[in-house]
């Protein structure tokens, strides 16, 4: 539609400026006003990550390192694979399937690497109460 095609139009230009978003509806005079506030402290967003964040959680975490003022903790993913869900269609024969993924996402990150964080966690992810302290220090840290 018209609506999508105007959104593109912007979208590319964006994009060849070298911008990681672009502001598709509302005021952008007001939109930089607001970005342009103070805050108290510390990043904008904060992100915890473990080994086992992939697909869809990549793609979350890629969106949120688009937006400016974000950090991610934790530990490096196992690797990650530019194609969301994947569908398996066995063959009537039952000697094999096709393997056919149902969703592209393009990325700056290349296949089977692994996210690494901002900040790495080095203790036992699984130790609730260490990785709290540790993320409540690190963040305590970042607000000086």
């Amino acid at each position: 539609s018209d609506l999508f095609e105007a959104d593109l139009v912007k979208v590319e230009a964006a994009m060849r400026a070298g911008q990681k978003m672009v502001l598709l509806s509302g005021d952008p005079e007001a939109q930089a006003r607001t970005l342009k506030l103070p805050r108290p402290h510390g990043p904008r967003i904060v992100a915890l990550i473990d080994r086992t964040c992939f697909s869809s959680c990549m793609n979350f975490v890629q969106r949120l390192r688009a937006a400016s003022d974000t950090v991610v903790l934790g530990e490096a993913t196992i690797g990650y694979s530019p194609f969301g869900e994947i569908n398996r269609h066995p063959l009537p024969s039952g000697r094999g399937a096709l393997v056919i993924p149902s969703a592209l996402f393009r990325t700056a990150t290349a296949t089977r690497e692994p996210f690494i964080p901002d900040l790495a966690f080095d203790g036992n992810m699984a130790d609730d109460a260490a990785l709290q302290q540790w993320v409540s220090n690190t963040l305590d840290r970042m607000e000086k």
